[in-house]
């Protein structure tokens, strides 16, 4: 463990080896026993089978409004982009809900695929099967498609933010804050959620000598020593509440008794420790 540890981090921040890390394991293995006990040795639980689940609509208009500038701006064709935003309630079933009016003399009736009404719009044979692959893999990329796991290994707070999906925070190894990474690694509480892509990947500040796999999202959970309450952070790189649902429910594989939880609360958790703290999501035991 020890040495994997110190691979990444000498690469990562570039800081020559031998590092003196035992320490930093060492309170690692003492401020996650619970965990690890709770899965009989395990660091990490992987669900049995795939998990899929949308992309929420506030992601979709994004990425729609992302292809047609794309159109526009990189295929020099201003036309298309217009019909993709146009009808971007419609792009992801790919199917028109209402007639598309061209000009006096052309119409694209309601029901029409979306992606083959391209050719409407683009001549160039070349261009037009480049366009239409871009649309299709976008939307394909609207469900996100996993193993949903939990873990307390220490190369999944390290690459908490690292992954090949385009999606990044300030707890990447480049990131202002990713110090944090080991005060979350170190602590008696914080465990990562995620949806797993492809293994044995080259993660971005990771060295060549260890592959890990690829978060599709994530989300660190806080569970109380006394597991009465547990607070949810900021998932990336989007919100979906039917994630958080499974994360809950999986809490149990580390012998946590989910018994009794609440739902998922938004709103302000008074005091804790005499202090005041806000919390963007969390559920307790009623």
């Amino acid at each position: 463990m020890k040495d994997i540890v110190d691979e990444v981090l000498s690469h990562s921040q570039q800081v020559p080896k031998p590092l003196n890390t035992e320490e930093l394991i060492n309170k690692w293995y003492e401020s996650k026993k619970r965990f690890i006990d709770g899965m009989k040795g395990e660091l990490i639980y992987e669900s049995p089978y795939p998990i899929t689940f949308d992309i929420p609509e506030t992601n979709k208009k994004t990425m729609v409004g992302d292809l047609a500038d794309r159109f526009d701006n990189y295929y020099k064709n201003p036309a298309l982009a217009d019909f993709i935003f146009e009808v971007r309630e419609d792009f992801f079933e790919n199917i028109l809900t209402r007639d598309y009016i061209i000009d006096d003399d052309k119409v694209i009736c309601k029901g029409a695929k979306i992606i083959k009404a391209f050719k409407y719009f683009e001549k160039d044979k070349e261009k037009l099967v480049a366009m239409q692959n871009e649309a299709s893999l976008l939307i394909q990329s609207a469900k996100v498609t996993g193993k949903m796991c939990l873990s307390v290994h220490p190369l999944y707070y390290l690459s908490s933010s690292e992954n090949q999906y385009n999606w990044r925070s300030c707890h990447s190894l480049d990131g202002e804050y990713r110090a944090g990474n080991l005060s979350y690694m170190m602590d008696e509480v914080t465990v990562i959620c995620y949806l797993k892509g492809e293994d044995n990947v080259r993660l971005p500040n990771f060295p060549e000598s260890v592959l890990w796999n690829n978060k599709k999202w994530r989300m660190l959970m806080f569970i109380s020593k006394d597991t009465e309450l547990v607070f949810a952070g900021r998932q990336y790189p989007f919100h979906t509440d039917f994630a958080m649902g499974l994360c809950r429910n999986i809490l149990s594989r580390m012998k946590i008794n989910t018994e009794g939880y609440s739902q998922w609360a938004d709103g302000r958790v008074t005091r804790v420790n005499d202090k005041l703290y806000t919390f963007y999501k969390y559920c307790y035991k009623s």
